[in-house]
């Protein structure tokens, strides 16, 4: 019963940054890449880094993070960021040759990503080794889901074709259009309130139930 209970709560934790809590749609972070990205191919290599590196980086904060004041974690924080980001990065390449070359500054700065920073400094120095890895691996994937899928579908507004390029054409179903930053903020506004009008709805239900068992 107890296994149970906490595996419910690991669900929970990883649904929570999957979708319903989704960092980049609910609390505005790591919104960079997804204005600054358009190619799939740099979207795909840029999440490999990005899981890595929060799990790596999740397992050093929660080790040690507990032991260090408030005032230090944010600097702990980055400096494991920065340090896990390294095999992270080895990893990518390794999958996707080309990979740190291709994501250039959108690589780099996820050594200093607010959605990574926020979650070390201020999530896994205060749970458990599995509630961290839920809550990396949900928000992780919830964000490159995210940035993959508008990234796609950005490319092939703007080029015509998807995992077609690594360059940013000059013409394409809509012209260079799709490939602005401000393109991708547009596109996020809309999924941000398509999960704000879900979350406001399991909210309803939620305290209909209440309601209703008391």
């Amino acid at each position: 019963m107890k296994q149970n209970h906490r595996l419910r709560e690991l669900r929970q934790v990883f649904f929570n940054g999957l979708v319903f809590r989704n960092p980049a749609l609910v609390a505005a972070l790591g919104l960079y890449p997804i204005a600054a990205c358009s190619s799939l191919k740099i979207a795909v290599a840029i999440s490999l880094i990005l899981v890595v590196q929060s799990l790596l980086a999740g397992t050093v904060m929660c080790a040690v993070g507990g032991f260090l004041p408030s005032w230090l974690r944010p600097g702990a924080a980055l400096a494991a960021s920065a340090l896990c980001w390294v095999p992270a990065g080895l990893l990518a390449e390794s999958y996707l040759p080309g990979a740190l070359l291709v994501t250039g500054a959108l690589g780099g700065l996820l050594l200093c990503n607010s959605m990574v920073l926020s979650r070390l400094n201020d999530y896994a120095p205060t749970h458990i080794f599995s509630a961290v890895a839920a809550d990396a691996l949900g928000c992780t994937l919830g964000y490159s889901l995210l940035l993959c899928g508008l990234s796609a579908l950005r490319e092939y507004l703007r080029i015509g074709q998807v995992w077609g390029s690594y360059a940013w054409a000059s013409s394409g179903a809509l012209g260079p259009a799709p490939g602005l930053p401000f393109f991708g903020l547009i596109l996020l506004a809309f999924c941000a309130a398509a999960v704000q009008a879900v979350n406001a709805r399991r909210a309803k239900h939620a305290g209909k139930r209440r309601v209703t068992r008391l």
